[in-house]
């Protein structure tokens, strides 16, 4: 190897390089000790999504080195950046120093998502910048890639296309002689949870659930309703309401506008036992979902207690507030709560038809089989 090929390496690469020309196998172990341990680290910032049906991410991802995952720590010295010699005096001479300060117009950093099932992965549109960010310590800095990127891009030239499953974040770091990858989520700010909104699906695509993982608390997306339900993530979520004269609930659910109106079913309940299904139309206002209230107005007259129900099962349904019918449909004051998850009753109303729900109906061909049966057998005897 040339010294050519020896001065264009990235940082650990030119380490190993020089350990391996003075042939210093102590050196060498104690650097493939220190190269295991330097892992990628990601923090998710922000996330939102957009009017036009695109879930935007702002991350920030750097090298970690031991088992705390601390910051690689680089140190100022005149106009040149080195690794700290309190990292590098494992296996190198005291005194020698690694220069990095041409390596960091190189570090780069990029998004993907992979499914699960498949390893298919998706490349997203990420765009990302280095910096150098103080660390404790005098001249002590660590380098931070800072970038936005699409998880999901419906519109332009290059829409994201993902098929239905499970697709996981990952942020690939590329830098100073290192090439790892980290799982996106676990390490994140405050106010994303809450701007982790589900998204009903666009044109000839999929609904999409953003999750974080109960092991490993990562984000992923459920694309499609693979394992997740639309329902049961409006659960503990705020709802609005736009007064005015065709009122609306304002849901907790990203719509883009691109969108079509997306069926779902009203359950209406009341003390008396009375239940009314209505089915509705849920349609996209300033990248959210709404509900409006003029599709209930030939309720009967009384307070019913709302629930809504986005998937299959009618039977699982998210209660949402209380409704005043009247001449016209209303939320009275204060009614508005944070969603709750409740399973309805068996035998609901709709329009003033019995309707059986779908877990019921087996049984009841059932009985009605052995019932049927009973008397054909009293006929034959009698």
């Amino acid at each position: 190897m040339g010294d050519g090929v020896h001065s264009g390496l990235g940082a650990i690469n030119r380490i190993r390089s020089t350990l391996v020309r003075r042939k210093d196998h102590t050196g060498l172990m104690a650097l493939a000790r220190f190269s295991k341990s330097v892992k990628a680290a990601a923090r998710l910032e922000a996330v939102r999504w957009e009017d036009d049906g695109t879930l935007a991410v702002d991350a920030t991802a750097r090298l970690a080195v031991g088992p705390d995952r601390e910051p690689l720590p680089l140190l100022r010295v005149d106009d040149r950046l080195i690794i700290d010699p309190a990292v590098t005096g494992s296996f190198l001479p005291a005194g020698e120093h690694v220069d990095v300060t041409d390596e960091l117009t190189h570090f780069t950093t990029s998004l993907s998502l992979r499914n699960r099932e498949t390893g298919v992965e998706w490349h997203c549109l990420w765009g990302s910048s280095p910096e150098l960010v103080p660390l404790p310590g005098r001249n002590r800095y660590h380098l931070v890639a800072r970038g936005t990127g699409r998880l999901v891009h419906l519109t332009g030239d290059q829409p994201t296309l993902l098929d239905r499953g499970f697709w996981d974040v990952w942020i690939p770091l590329k830098g100073l002689g290192a090439s790892r990858k980290a799982r996106l989520g676990s390490d994140r700010a405050p106010a994303v949870d809450p701007l982790c909104l589900p998204m009903l699906p666009a044109i000839g695509r999929h609904p999409v659930i953003p999750y974080f993982t109960d092991t490993h608390s990562n984000l992923t997306l459920d694309v499609g309703r693979r394992g997740k339900r639309l329902t049961t993530q409006l659960v503990g979520r705020d709802v609005s309401v736009l007064p005015g004269p065709r009122p609306e609930l304002r849901l907790p659910i990203a719509a883009p506008c691109t969108g079509t109106p997306f069926p779902a079913k009203v359950l209406l309940d009341r003390e008396s036992g009375e239940q009314i299904t209505v089915d509705v139309q849920l349609r996209a206002r300033t990248g959210r979902a709404h509900l409006p209230l003029a599709a209930l107005t030939h309720i009967p007259a009384g307070t019913w207690r709302l629930s809504l129900s986005l998937d299959d099962s009618p039977a699982l349904a998210a209660e949402l507030c209380e409704l005043i019918a009247g001449r016209r449909a209303r939320i009275g004051p204060g009614r508005v709560r944070r969603a709750d998850l409740r399973t309805t009753a068996a035998v609901t109303r709709e329009r003033g038809r019995p309707l059986v729900t779908k877990h019921l109906e087996p049984l009841s061909r059932c009985i009605h089989w052995i019932f049927r049966r009973a008397a054909a057998s009293k006929t034959d005897h009698g």
